[in-house]
Parts: C-alpha cells; structure tokens; sequence
C-alpha cells in the first residue's frame, strides 16, 4: 500500500499557523477557509492560495459588464457608478454610459473626447468644447446662488452670465446675424472726461461728457460698424475741436454742430467703410 502524505491541517476558520508550527517550506491547511500555508526562508508564514468559501466568486451569470466589489465580509456584483483614478495613465477608450463625466483636478495636456455629439477639450493644441446634431444641446451650469459663467480669452473676460440671467459683453463684439434678446438690451454708459479724451464706442454705446474747458477730442480706436451716441453737457458754452478725428458730418450742412448752452447736445458717430461719420440728433 502506498505512502499517504497527509500536511498539517486544522478545521477551525480563520486559523492560522505560527511560525513555530511549521519548517521551511512545509504545508499546512485550513480545511474550514480552504487556504494553503507554509514558511518562507525568512521564517515568515505565507498564504500559498486557495478557494475557500469566503473567498468565492458570486454567480456571473447574468451580471456581465458589473465589477466585482466586497463590504469586507462578502463579494458580490454590482453596477458601475464612477471610475475613480488615482495617479497612473488609462490608455485606450473610454466609453460612457451615464449623463455625465466629472473631471476633478488639473487636467494637464490630457484630451477627453466623446465622439458622436461631440464634447472635447484639450489644455495644449486646440481648446474647444462643442456639441454637434441637429438637435444638440450644450449646456454649462454654474450652481450655487451667486455662481456665474464666464467666457474669457487671453486672460481678460469677454461674456458673463450672472445668477439673475443678465449677459454682459466686455470689449468690442461683432455679431454675425441675427441678435434677439426677451427684455431688450442695456448699453453701457460712459463717463468721459478731460479736454483730450479719446472717443471710442468700446468704452460704450452711450457716453456722456460734461466739459470743463475748451477741448479736443481725439479719436480712439474703431472699427467698421461701430457706433455710440455722446451726449455733451456744454453748460459755460466751451469751444470744442473736432479736426482730430476727422468726421464727415451728415447735419448742419456738413458743418460740426454748434453746441447748446444748456441741456445736452446729442450727437452719433458712426464708421462704414473706413469713414466716421457723425449727425446732430434733433435740435433741442
């Protein structure tokens, strides 16, 4: 009859060997957890594998695409939530079920695509977000009562969409067909001041100047398509020159209007086709 070669065992679960329990390289099981022992050279007890009932894979049967999770006690399956990264690099594609990817920290030169209705950003190249179809909407939300959106380039902010709705544009801003707006538009109106000031319609639409001195204007920075109306306080009846910006008046037989006394005097400039051009408005 042949030799039976019979290891240490125990059938109490979760018990261990001590070090003392075994020689280097001898086994030991635990029948109850279904687990292998032995001692490595350092004298240290080592868990070889096994498959005990703790350690058992749930059916997976009808659970493709779940990923496996514990509480400590028992595996089961379940549906994916999230996919938390830390550190490390994810090659290969990413694919997305949900309503929604959240990306915290910096970003670096890492691209996120989603193809199809597009949705793409990268720090380093191209910077875009976009939402293509027919249908699509893109949607940027800033929660929190006093949050805002704000759309800026080369570190100066350009549009600002405030809690209550309010859209306010910095800068010149050329709009490309048709513009509407429920509540209708608010200019900007501007303060001009000094006897030289420089007349840009990109302070605002509507500028105002109560002057103190006789004055000069000068011409400020403008582009084909441009406007505003300024209004001229000229109380202590001031003369004011207009050579430096050269307008082509349009009212008072091509002449630049005489100011009145009291009251304003309203006068809009405009430029198209490299030319200024300004009129008197009514006569009061």
């Amino acid at each position: 009859m042949a030799n039976q070669i019979i290891p240490k065992r125990s059938s109490v679960a979760a018990k261990v060997p001590l070090a003392a329990d075994l020689q280097v390289g001898e086994l030991a099981i635990n029948l109850a957890d279904g687990l292998i022992f032995s001692k490595n050279a350092a004298g240290t007890v080592i868990t070889l594998g096994g498959s005990g009932a703790g350690d058992s894979l749930p059916a997976q049967t009808g659970n493709g695409g779940k990923f496996l999770t514990t509480d400590g006690t028992a595996a089961s399956w379940a549906t994916p939530a999230f996919l938390a990264l830390t550190g490390g690099t994810l090659t290969g594609n990413l694919t997305i079920t949900s309503s929604a990817l959240t990306l915290n920290g910096t970003l670096g030169t890492t691209q996120v695509n989603a193809f199809g209705d597009q949705l793409s950003f990268s720090k380093n190249g191209y910077n875009y977000l976009t939402a293509s179809g027919a249908s699509a909407i893109l949607q940027i939300q800033a929660s929190g009562a006093s949050g805002k959106i704000i759309l800026a380039t080369a570190g100066n902010d350009r549009i600002t969409v405030s809690p209550d709705g309010n859209v306010t544009l910095a800068g010149p801003t050329s709009v490309t067909g048709a513009l509407s707006a429920t509540g209708g538009f608010t200019d900007a109106i501007f303060a001009v001041t000094g006897t030289t000031p420089a007349l840009s319609p990109s302070n605002g639409s509507i500028q105002t100047w109560a002057m103190t001195a006789a004055s000069t204007p000068t011409l400020g920075t403008w582009v084909n398509g441009q406007s505003m109306t300024l209004m001229i306080e000229d109380g202590s009846a001031y003369a004011i020159t207009w050579t430096s910006l050269s307008i082509t008046w349009k009212t008072d037989s091509g002449s630049a209007p005489t100011l009145n006394t009291a009251g304003y005097t309203v006068i809009e400039l405009w430029k198209v086709g490299g030319v200024l051009y300004g009129a008197r408005v009514g006569n009061a």
